[in-house]
């Protein structure tokens, strides 16, 4: 028989963690719950090699695959994941609360050989109590740009100017983790988050916490260890300075539901959850009103833009399979932070994904499915709000809290308070019904020293939005 054929070993099995001795140090699988829905299957092998995880709450004793298998058929046809590698996390998130588990992990190398370890047992936690409770406070004009990248001067505009009611603190996983999972420069979150706090300390002001997969969506501009064994597609490059630049005609793109890439994150978010915050009371930040959800990118976008379906069709990937894929990574990214994070509010992008689940666009079956399960405690943002945006404004708006963010105004305005005045009476204050915020830029909010920093009349502008927020701030409270 040959050495594929025969790697077998015994787990030990005590809590939640496996252990398996036969392999080197360093090589054994790990059981770790990230919420009471979502468990975390992390080992090694010493070759490449494509991952399956069969589970399920009854014995698995066959030689053949017997339970639930991951990742999912729409996401793989034969279940394994789809680029072989030698560690392997991939994350069940369909499991029930408080539950006992059989788990087994199955191997297959490059010639199709398979190898399965014995099956494990494991609890998962049990739903944590409540303690999130519905504020309007933090309700006004949100500071786009992160705390770290100001300098002093702007700082300090910044904390004085009565109309800003958020800053957001900032950090990428390429700076939390830029040598492996082993090892966490929270530092880099940590530090600035206190001096904010500091900062901000009876100011009427909070903080929204912002940590994100990748600096850059494409893979090409990353050399990360989370990347290895993560699938990519390409897609073509608009024909812009950038692509005159990189002399490349298309860009590789993770894709947004590749579970090892979607494990690892998780188990971070949950590692950063257990530094700040906490389920029990009180809260160890009050400071930070909302984290932001994300995943593969900086800014969490929902949307699904016709050239990136394209490419994803083009891998194989029907609409079907699509609007699946990404139902399973929102619902398990949202159980991860709102577990991770259970004092904050979460903040996410709405969006459309052009792909149907059957009934509707995904993307709204995503939004209904997350706005009965978390109501007020989201916040539903979106850029701009012209057209479909606007839609989605005015269904969620009341049920879920609503954000939009803007890029006015322009490069070359000639009278910014007129232009930022005209969006708020145009383009804000129409969706004032559940309205918590507006993201605007810092040269918008008269904070800038590069543009508009002096502009008494912006900053008039500014004052009267941030007195029809304190009113909806009211009203919300009511």
């Amino acid at each position: 028989m040959s050495e594929r054929a025969v790697l077998r070993a015994v787990f030990i099995v005590t809590g939640a963690w496996a252990v398996l001795p036969s392999l080197s140090p360093g090589a054994s699988p790990v059981v770790t719950p990230l919420a009471s829905q979502v468990a975390a299957i992390h080992w090694k092998t010493e070759r490449p090699a494509f991952a399956c995880v069969e589970y399920g709450e009854k014995a698995l004793e066959s030689d053949r695959k017997q339970g639930q298998l991951f990742p999912l058929e729409s996401m793989s046809p034969d279940h394994y994941t789809k680029m072989p590698s030698r560690n392997h996390n991939l994350c069940l998130a369909d499991l029930k609360p408080d539950t006992f588990y059989h788990v087994r992990v199955w191997n297959k190398d490059e010639d199709g050989a398979e190898t399965v370890s014995p099956a494990v047992q494991f609890r998962t936690p049990k739903r944590p109590t409540a303690v999130y409770r519905f504020t309007p406070q933090s309700f006004g004009l949100q500071l786009s740009e992160p705390w770290d990248d100001l300098d002093p001067a702007t700082r300090a505009k910044a904390l004085d100017a009565p109309y800003i009611r958020v800053i957001r603190v900032f950090a990428t996983w390429d700076e939390l983790q830029p040598d492996g999972p082993d090892k966490t420069d929270w530092s880099v979150v940590e530090g600035p988050l206190a001096d904010l706090e500091k900062a901000i300390a009876g100011r009427s002001k909070f903080i929204r916490l912002a940590l994100t997969g990748a600096r850059h969506i494409e893979k090409q501009e990353q050399d990360a260890w989370y990347l290895e064994g993560v699938e990519v597609i390409k897609r073509p490059r608009k024909p812009n300075k950038e692509a005159q630049d990189t002399g490349q005609d298309a860009k590789e793109n993770i894709v947004r539901w590749d579970p090892q890439y979607l494990c690892r994150w998780l188990t971070l978010i949950k590692e950063a959850g257990s530094r700040l915050d906490s389920p029990s009371s009180p809260d160890p930040h009050p400071l930070i009103a909302l984290v932001s959800v994300a995943s593969v990118s900086n800014t969490g976008e929902m949307d699904m833009t016709r050239p990136l379906l394209d490419a994803y069709k083009a891998t194989g990937y029907s609409d079907a399979q699509i609007a699946k894929n990404m139902e399973w990574s929102y619902r398990a990214t949202l159980q991860v932070f709102a577990e991770a994070f259970p004092h904050m509010a979460l903040a996410m992008n709405m969006g459309t994904l052009n792909v149907a689940d059957g009934k509707a666009d995904a993307g709204q079956a995503i939004l209904d499915e997350a706005v009965a399960t978390y109501g007020k405690r989201l916040q539903l943002g979106v850029t701009g709000s012209g057209g479909s945006r606007g839609e989605l404004l005015k269904q969620y708006g009341g049920r879920a809290v609503t954000a939009i963010m803007t890029e006015r105004p322009s490069d070359d305005c000639p009278d910014p308070a007129a232009d930022v005045q005209a969006f708020f009476d145009k383009q804000a204050w129409p969706f004032a019904s559940g309205l918590g915020a507006v993201y605007m830029h810092a040269d918008a909010l008269g904070i800038s020293s590069k543009r508009f920093g002096d502009s008494a009349e912006l900053k008039q502008v500014l004052a009267g939005v941030e007195q029809r927020f304190a009113a909806l701030r009211r009203a919300a409270s009511e």
